[in-house]
């Protein structure tokens, strides 16, 4: 993030009308917004990943009663 921003940053600072600095901005922020989103995706797939591996052994106990009492 430290480099697009600096780049973003060289961008704007080279930008020689108003309106050219408005679209570096806009893109600046279009691209910023895009990674994250693309972040917050990734980390939800990461808890659904957590959540299936934290109940894994609750199913495997609860299986292994269930057969154990012949239910």
């Amino acid at each position: 993030e430290v480099m697009t921003t600096a780049h973003a940053t060289i961008a704007m600072a080279g930008c020689a009308s108003p309106t050219a600095l408005a679209q570096a901005q806009g893109r600046f922020a279009l691209d910023w917004f895009s990674r994250a989103a693309a972040n917050v995706l990734a980390m939800g797939m990461l808890v659904l990943n957590a959540q299936s591996a934290a109940m894994s052994p609750i199913l495997q106990t609860v299986t292994a009663n269930a057969e154990r009492l012949g239910g």
